[in-house]
Protein backbone atom coordinates (compact mmCIF):
# COMPACT_ATOMS: atom_id res chain seq x y z
CA UNK A 1 0.00 0.00 0.00
CA UNK A 2 1.50 3.30 -1.09
CA UNK A 3 0.44 6.26 1.04
CA UNK A 4 -0.98 8.98 -1.21
CA UNK A 5 0.72 11.75 0.80
CA UNK A 6 4.23 10.35 0.60
CA UNK A 7 6.40 7.77 -1.06
CA UNK A 8 6.28 5.48 1.96
CA UNK A 9 5.26 1.91 1.23
CA UNK A 10 3.32 0.13 3.96
CA UNK A 11 3.06 -3.63 4.29
CA UNK A 12 -0.51 -3.67 5.59
CA UNK A 13 -3.27 -1.53 7.05
CA UNK A 14 -4.45 -1.18 10.61
CA UNK A 15 -7.88 0.37 11.13
CA UNK A 16 -8.81 2.45 14.16
CA UNK A 17 -12.47 2.44 15.21
CA UNK A 18 -12.66 2.53 18.98
CA UNK A 19 -16.43 2.60 19.30
CA UNK A 20 -19.37 2.98 19.81
CA UNK A 21 -21.03 -0.25 18.78
CA UNK A 22 -22.92 1.21 15.82
CA UNK A 23 -19.78 2.72 14.31
CA UNK A 24 -17.94 -0.59 14.60
CA UNK A 25 -20.89 -2.40 13.00
CA UNK A 26 -20.78 0.08 10.09
CA UNK A 27 -17.10 -0.72 9.49
CA UNK A 28 -17.36 -4.52 9.70
CA UNK A 29 -18.66 -5.10 6.13
CA UNK A 30 -15.72 -3.10 4.74
CA UNK A 31 -13.29 -5.17 6.81
CA UNK A 32 -14.96 -8.33 5.55
CA UNK A 33 -14.42 -7.09 1.99
CA UNK A 34 -10.71 -6.57 2.71
CA UNK A 35 -10.49 -9.99 4.35
CA UNK A 36 -11.96 -11.62 1.24
CA UNK A 37 -9.61 -9.64 -0.98
CA UNK A 38 -6.40 -10.28 1.00
CA UNK A 39 -7.25 -13.59 2.74
CA UNK A 40 -5.79 -12.04 5.93
CA UNK A 41 -7.55 -11.08 9.15
CA UNK A 42 -7.89 -7.31 9.35
CA UNK A 43 -6.33 -5.57 12.34
CA UNK A 44 -8.77 -3.26 14.12
CA UNK A 45 -7.91 -1.08 17.10
CA UNK A 46 -11.00 -1.06 19.32
CA UNK A 47 -11.73 0.29 22.80
CA UNK A 48 -11.85 -2.39 25.47
CA UNK A 49 -15.48 -1.62 26.32
CA UNK A 50 -16.61 -2.44 22.76
CA UNK A 51 -14.20 -5.28 21.93
CA UNK A 52 -16.67 -8.09 22.69
CA UNK A 53 -18.56 -7.24 19.48
CA UNK A 54 -15.62 -8.66 17.55
CA UNK A 55 -15.80 -12.10 19.19
CA UNK A 56 -18.26 -13.07 16.48
CA UNK A 57 -15.96 -12.09 13.59
CA UNK A 58 -13.14 -14.42 12.57
CA UNK A 59 -12.04 -11.99 9.83
CA UNK A 60 -11.02 -9.28 12.33
CA UNK A 61 -7.98 -9.30 14.60
CA UNK A 62 -8.87 -6.99 17.49
CA UNK A 63 -6.18 -4.85 19.07
CA UNK A 64 -7.49 -3.61 22.40
CA UNK A 65 -7.05 0.07 23.28
CA UNK A 66 -7.29 0.49 27.05
CA UNK A 67 -8.13 4.22 27.10
CA UNK A 68 -11.32 6.14 26.30
CA UNK A 69 -13.11 5.34 23.03
CA UNK A 70 -13.33 9.08 22.28
CA UNK A 71 -9.56 9.28 21.75
CA UNK A 72 -8.92 7.81 18.29
CA UNK A 73 -5.97 10.12 17.56
CA UNK A 74 -4.24 8.86 20.70
CA UNK A 75 -5.00 5.26 19.67
CA UNK A 76 -3.65 5.85 16.16
CA UNK A 77 -0.44 7.33 17.55
CA UNK A 78 -0.08 4.42 20.01
CA UNK A 79 -0.59 1.71 17.39
CA UNK A 80 1.65 3.36 14.77
CA UNK A 81 4.57 3.03 17.19
CA UNK A 82 3.88 -0.70 17.60
CA UNK A 83 3.45 -1.37 13.87
CA UNK A 84 5.74 1.07 12.02
CA UNK A 85 5.43 -0.83 8.72
CA UNK A 86 1.61 -0.61 8.74
CA UNK A 87 -0.52 2.26 7.46
CA UNK A 88 -2.84 3.38 10.27
CA UNK A 89 -6.26 4.44 9.01
CA UNK A 90 -8.36 6.33 11.51
CA UNK A 91 -11.99 5.62 10.62
CA UNK A 92 -13.47 7.68 13.46
CA UNK A 93 -16.39 10.01 12.82
CA UNK A 94 -16.59 11.22 16.42
CA UNK A 95 -13.69 12.18 18.67
CA UNK A 96 -12.57 14.35 21.56
CA UNK A 97 -8.88 14.43 20.66
CA UNK A 98 -9.05 15.38 16.98
CA UNK A 99 -11.16 17.31 14.53
CA UNK A 100 -13.50 15.16 12.46
CA UNK A 101 -14.96 16.75 9.34
CA UNK A 102 -18.08 15.30 7.78
CA UNK A 103 -17.21 14.41 4.20
CA UNK A 104 -20.47 12.98 2.95
CA UNK A 105 -24.16 12.95 3.68
CA UNK A 106 -23.99 10.02 6.12
CA UNK A 107 -21.66 9.06 8.96
CA UNK A 108 -21.58 5.42 7.87
CA UNK A 109 -20.33 6.40 4.41
CA UNK A 110 -17.72 8.61 6.08
CA UNK A 111 -16.54 5.57 8.04
CA UNK A 112 -16.06 3.66 4.76
CA UNK A 113 -14.34 6.68 3.16
CA UNK A 114 -11.97 6.99 6.12
CA UNK A 115 -11.10 3.29 5.84
CA UNK A 116 -9.89 3.82 2.24
CA UNK A 117 -11.27 0.36 1.42
CA UNK A 118 -12.14 0.26 -2.24
CA UNK A 119 -15.63 -1.20 -1.99
CA UNK A 120 -19.05 0.28 -2.56
CA UNK A 121 -20.61 1.12 0.82
CA UNK A 122 -23.26 -1.39 1.81
CA UNK A 123 -22.13 -3.81 -0.90
CA UNK A 124 -20.97 -6.37 1.66
CA UNK A 125 -22.97 -8.12 4.39
CA UNK A 126 -22.67 -7.47 8.10
CA UNK A 127 -21.33 -10.90 8.96
CA UNK A 128 -20.90 -12.63 12.31
CA UNK A 129 -19.28 -15.88 11.26
CA UNK A 130 -18.30 -17.04 14.74
CA UNK A 131 -21.61 -17.04 16.57
CA UNK A 132 -21.85 -18.83 19.88
CA UNK A 133 -25.07 -20.71 20.67
CA UNK A 134 -24.13 -20.76 24.35
CA UNK A 135 -23.61 -16.99 24.47
CA UNK A 136 -26.82 -16.33 22.55
CA UNK A 137 -28.81 -18.64 24.85
CA UNK A 138 -27.38 -16.92 27.93
CA UNK A 139 -28.40 -13.52 26.55
CA UNK A 140 -31.83 -14.82 25.64
CA UNK A 141 -32.35 -16.10 29.19
CA UNK A 142 -31.08 -12.83 30.62
CA UNK A 143 -33.50 -10.65 28.64
CA UNK A 144 -36.57 -12.84 28.12
CA UNK A 145 -38.75 -15.00 30.34
CA UNK A 146 -40.58 -16.90 27.61
CA UNK A 147 -39.68 -19.33 24.87
CA UNK A 148 -40.98 -17.55 21.76
CA UNK A 149 -39.25 -15.91 18.85
CA UNK A 150 -38.40 -12.32 19.64
CA UNK A 151 -37.38 -9.19 17.81
CA UNK A 152 -34.76 -7.08 19.54
CA UNK A 153 -35.04 -3.32 19.29
CA UNK A 154 -32.52 -0.70 20.33
CA UNK A 155 -34.67 2.18 21.51
CA UNK A 156 -31.88 4.21 23.06
CA UNK A 157 -28.90 5.68 21.28
CA UNK A 158 -26.25 8.31 21.75
CA UNK A 159 -26.17 9.77 18.26
CA UNK A 160 -29.30 8.29 16.69
CA UNK A 161 -32.00 7.52 19.26
CA UNK A 162 -35.18 5.85 18.03
CA UNK A 163 -37.62 8.74 17.55
CA UNK A 164 -40.84 6.74 18.01
CA UNK A 165 -39.82 4.95 21.20
CA UNK A 166 -42.76 6.27 23.26
CA UNK A 167 -45.26 5.12 20.66
CA UNK A 168 -44.29 1.45 20.94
Amino acid sequence: VLDEKSTVYYDKNIYVMLGRAGDILCLLPALYYEYQRTKERQKLVVAKEFASILEGCTYVEPIIFEDDFRKPAQAANWISKQYPTHRVLNCAVCAEDMRVDQKGWSFDRDIWTNSKINAVPHSMPLLFDNRSKEREEALKKQYTSFNKKIVLLALEGHSSPFFWKDEL
